[in-house]
């Protein structure tokens, strides 16, 4: 493996058991199998190696939400897909779901990292828009109704981990229809 990935696992499953600021250098290289001079060959340090980290995986969350989304079906089918793909990402990546959350708002995320965070979100809130014009989704901020139904999912996420448990694997089967009722126009709605 090569060492900045080992660096940044072992810094993602760190910053997740001890939290970012309770992790020093040192741990990061010796859980690492590397020495603590290695990671500043690597990363402008502790900063560095964290939003190194997190645009890694903002990046692959973005992938596997967006990348290769067929956008002329109904709102509901698109919404849909979305939604299996973030919950699949959350049950295979439990801990990088967990962290990315958990660092959102961190002061140590530069300009890089806020932009790729920044950019998903104009993503998902400019849909929503669209699909608030065509009368699919409710009234509302769009970017605001965004952070309601990703919170739910992540708030379903934390207890999970709070409780020391695994995602169940029909995570998104379980919670579509409450997801998209949150964001749906009264006749949209899904019905059990």
């Amino acid at each position: 493996m090569p060492k900045d990935t080992a660096i940044l696992d072992a810094a993602l499953d760190l910053f997740e058991t001890l939290s970012y600021g309770s992790t020093p250098v040192p741990l990061v290289a010796e859980r690492a199998g590397v020495g603590a001079g290695t990671i500043y060959r690597y990363f402008p340090g502790k900063e560095g190696v964290v939003n190194a980290l997190y645009q890694r995986w903002k990046q692959a969350l973005a992938a596997a939400v967006v990348d290769g989304l067929d956008r002329s079906q109904p709102a509901a089918l698109i919404f849909e897909g979305i939604w299996r793909r973030l919950c699949g990402f959350a049950t295979a990546n439990p801990a990088a779901f967990a962290f990315l959350e958990t660092h959102h708002h961190g002061p140590y995320l530069d300009a890089g990292s806020r932009g790729i965070a920044t950019d998903l979100d104009r993503s998902m809130a400019g849909l929503l828009a669209e699909w608030q014009r065509a009368g699919s989704v409710r009234a509302g901020d769009p970017q605001l109704l965004v952070a309601q139904v990703y919170g739910g999912l992540v708030g379903v996420t934390r207890a999970y981990r709070d409780r020391g448990t695994e995602l169940p694997p029909d995570l998104a089967d379980q919670t579509i229809e409450g997801a998209w009722n949150l964001l749906a126009s009264p006749s949209n709605r899904r019905r059990s």
